[in-house]
């Protein structure tokens, strides 16, 4: 890049330009000074190698003629005079001359498109390994600025994938923070809940048992065998509950193990089969059950009468989640989003025109839900009303869970993804890939934790 340095002259027009620095003495390679133009226009011109002043360049000269008759004298300066902003490659009176493309930052004409000292804007230096391209402060390929370090993002452990993801521990290959594996089963690791150290599972197939297993990996410890079809778990204070899907027509049950005597201390039983997803708050546990269509509680202690909060015909409710006041639920056939009070009551059909809709979380202001059909992301406020879509082009989309700042879900397919994204609108981002359909999500501190359904495994792996 060249760059011009000025010295001041003036300029006294009276029909025959006069040049006070056009002297060969004072040339010095690279100024620049002005020289006169046909009509009385002024131009510039700089100083060569050889000693000499090139050819006028008149076509930069200020606009209106520089004559004795109606036009006014004309003064350029071509000294900064410590000015740092912006100058017109073609002057103007009282204007400092660059040339095309070209602005005076500091007595000196830079392209801030270029210029690394001076990238968009006078005195805006770039950091140091970065070079300014368009005007802005660019990394080498493959790296991305992060703070004042060029980093790169597909392998540095603190920064995988983006800025400040930090793999807390663990390694960053090709973007993504290397998985745990805590846990490898047999079969069909349905659902999960954390509590205290220790992740609680509850898996079918071969298996059909209640089991733990370290939030940090170990040895799996069987909780309770024999079970019927174990589909959903979940943990309130010292208890973890369990739904059976069941065997036989009413082979349904609900089933309550206590950590701190390590028993299993009771179960409601003979219920119709398709009991299904579960969720416990305060005193009461919370089912659904997809072939009698039903959402029902009972107390903890699975010793009171079972309450049936409501019943829809034909649907099928899939997975369920509570607060304070109302049980939520997602109604994979009929294709909506359903609540009911907590005690019972009329229940809402809160969100409508769904496609297969399956996970299910909420927070202290929204609903978020998975949709299989439409494979997207999305939400809506709790008591209904606008949906929010949160990700699209996802591939079977199954759970889902909220921290407050993202929301987490897994993709159930052969090599399936976990990912994220900020639950008020941003980009998905890929936690983990080529998983064997992860299936069931769950969050505790920094990591997001997840079921292979297929291959079998708990894994886990930094938010």
């Amino acid at each position: 890049m060249q760059k011009y340095f000025f010295i001041a002259i003036s300029l006294t027009l009276f029909g025959v330009l006069s040049l006070s620095a056009c002297q060969e003495a004072s040339c010095v390679v690279g100024r620049q000074t002005s020289c006169a133009c046909p009509g009385g226009d002024v131009g510039f011109q700089v100083c060569l190698a050889d000693g000499s002043y090139g050819a006028c360049d008149c076509a930069a000269s200020p606009a209106g003629p520089a004559t004795g008759t109606g036009g006014a004298t004309s003064t350029t300066s071509t000294s900064g005079g410590g000015g740092t902003g912006p100058t017109s490659s073609t002057g103007g009176s009282g204007g400092m001359m660059c040339p095309s493309g070209e602005t005076l930052c500091s007595d000196v004409c830079v392209d801030l498109m270029t210029d690394d000292a001076n990238c968009g804007a006078c005195a805006t230096a770039c950091p140091m390994g970065t070079a300014c391209s368009g005007g802005q402060c660019a990394c080498a390929p493959g790296k991305k600025l992060c703070g004042a370090d060029c980093i790169d993002v597909l392998s540095d452990a603190q920064n995988c994938g983006a800025c400040s993801h930090d793999c807390l521990g663990t390694g960053c290959t090709n973007g993504l923070c290397e998985a745990s594996t805590l846990a490898t089963l047999q079969q069909e690791p349905f659902a999960i809940a954390l509590a205290g150290s220790d992740v609680y599972i509850a898996s079918a197939g071969t298996n059909n048992h209640l089991a733990k297993v370290s939030q940090q990996g170990g040895t799996l410890e069987v909780l309770a065998s024999g079970q019927k079809f174990p589909r959903d778990v979940a943990v309130v204070g010292d208890t973890v509950l369990w739904t059976n899907k069941g065997v036989g027509a009413n082979g349904g049950e609900v089933n309550r193990y206590e950590i701190m005597s390590d028993t299993v201390s009771g179960v409601q039983s003979s219920l119709l089969s398709g009991v299904w997803a579960i969720a416990a708050q305060g005193d009461y546990v919370y089912w659904s059950n997809q072939a009698a269509h039903t959402v029902s509680r009972s107390d903890i202690s699975l010793n009171q009468t079972i309450e049936i909060l409501a019943t829809v015909p034909g649907g099928t409710p899939w997975d369920i989640a509570v607060n304070g006041t109302h049980v939520y639920w997602t109604d994979y056939d009929g294709s909506d989003l359903r609540r009911v009070p907590i005690g019972g009551g009329t229940q809402d059909q809160i969100v409508k025109s769904l496609s297969q809709p399956t996970g299910i979380a909420i927070d202290s202001t929204y609903v978020y839900w998975a949709e299989e059909g439409a494979g997207r992301i999305a939400r809506a406020k709790l008591a209904g009303g606008t949906v929010e879509v949160i990700a699209t082009g996802q591939n079977t989309p199954a759970f889902v869970a909220v921290d407050g700042v993202h929301v987490y879900w897994t993709n159930y397919v052969a090599d399936g993804t976990v990912m994220r994204a900020p639950i008020d609108g941003g980009a998905a981002v890929t936690l983990a890939a080529k998983q064997d359909k992860p299936y069931a999500v769950a969050l505790k501190g920094g990591y997001v934790y997840w079921s292979n359904f297929d291959g079998g495994q708990v894994m886990r792996v930094a938010k």
